[in-house]
This record gives C-alpha cells, structure tokens and sequence, in this order.
C-alpha cells in the first residue's frame, strides 16, 4: 500500500501508511501523533472541519473515523462496502463516502453528529473521488471511464 495524505487547516498533515496514521506538524517538521490502525486496503482520508477527527476510506471495511485527539479508532460507518473516497462536509454536518464496484457504484452520505446515514445514491459505475463544493450545496463525483457526475445535496 502506498502513503496517502490529506490537509485540512496547513498546519498539520495526516499520512496513512501499513498499519498507522501518522499526523505530523508542518511548520516544526516534527511527527506529533500516531492512530493505529488495522486496515489493509486504505484509499482515501479527510480531516473533520474542527481537525478533531479523520475519516478513512477503506476496501474491505468501509468508512471509518478516528479520533485523532486520542488516536484511536472512533466508529464504523456502515458494512464493508468497497469504500474508494471520502469527504467531510465544510459545515462539519456531514461524510460522504463512495466506493462500489466495477458495474456498481455508491455515495453515502452519513450525519456527522450521529453517524446514521442519511441517503445512499446508486452510482453509475465504480467511483473513484468525491469533493464537495465550499458551500457544500454541490458534490462532484469522479468514475470509471472518464465519467464525472455533479450531484445537488438538497
């Protein structure tokens, strides 16, 4: 597995590597944390708006948030549905997850307070990213063959 990172407020950046999370300072260069993880086949991460959380999107497990305050694995979202992206809300309400297979492609969109899930769109095909808008009225999702999809999140 490769290393996969994500910033969220420039002053520190999460890296996911085997089998930790490890969230480093960018201004001092120095590795502030580590989140041990036991996921295998991870593809994607997003920082909570608050930097409180991660949420991690893996192949066999799904979605799953860490607490990176107390490094440590906070909730499941969901079954093992092949989770390929994930984002989080910039109002902090929301995670969107998407994933699938070849023929057969998922968003879900859980409430971020409760972490029940609020909607599951069939997607065309097997997704590859996700991003939300600023003002996180819009998602764009990216798929298989070039196909890219904007979805309104009323």
């Amino acid at each position: 597995m490769g290393l996969f990172h994500s910033f969220y407020d420039h002053k520190r950046v999460a890296i996911a590597g085997w089998n930790k999370i490890e969230i480093w300072d960018v201004t001092s260069g120095q590795q502030v944390g580590i989140v041990p993880i036991r996921v295998y086949n991870l593809h994607d991460i997003a920082w909570s708006k608050d930097d409180s959380y991660i949420v991690s999107a893996d192949w066999t497990q799904g979605g799953i948030i860490w607490d990176v305050r107390q490094y440590k694995r906070l909730h499941s979202l969901g079954d093992s549905e092949a989770a390929r992206s994930v984002d989080w809300s910039n109002n902090n309400k929301y995670i969107i997850i998407g994933g699938g297979f070849i023929r057969s492609g998922y968003i879900k969109i859980y409430d971020a307070r409760n972490y029940r899930l609020l909607k599951k769109i069939e997607a065309y095909n097997l997704l590859r990213d996700l991003a939300l808008s600023p003002d996180d009225q819009y998602m764009a999702s990216g798929h298989e063959w070039g196909v890219v999809k904007l979805w309104g999140m009323r």
